[in-house]
């Protein structure tokens, strides 16, 4: 998982993201990349830096990146304010595009 936090101030990106974000992805076996000055963004050619997105990649053996998805979530997600049935229909349709 990449959080793209290239757009926060410094003090913010040092001193509250990092914490937030692994309360949020706590429990899972996923890892983390803060990309913390935007290079993975760049390289993914993620033009939209709003906090309600998320964008799906798919990458192949041979070392193709494709977009399989682009989802939102509601505003005000990061404080952790969504419920499961939110999170479900959020994530639900890449879901089935995995499948």
């Amino acid at each position: 998982m990449v959080a793209n936090i290239s757009a926060a101030p410094w003090f913010v990106k040092k001193m509250f993201i990092p914490g937030k974000l692994e309360e949020l992805n706590e429990g899972s076996n996923i890892p983390m990349i803060y990309d913390f000055e935007g290079n993975m963004v760049k390289s993914l050619n993620v033009l939209d830096n709003s906090k309600i997105r998320f964008f799906a990649y798919l990458l192949t053996k041979e070392g193709t990146i494709s977009k399989i998805y682009q989802g939102s979530v509601k505003e005000g997600a990061l404080d952790g304010s969504m419920n499961e049935s939110e999170k479900k229909a959020s994530l639900e349709p890449l879901a089935k595009l995995l499948q």
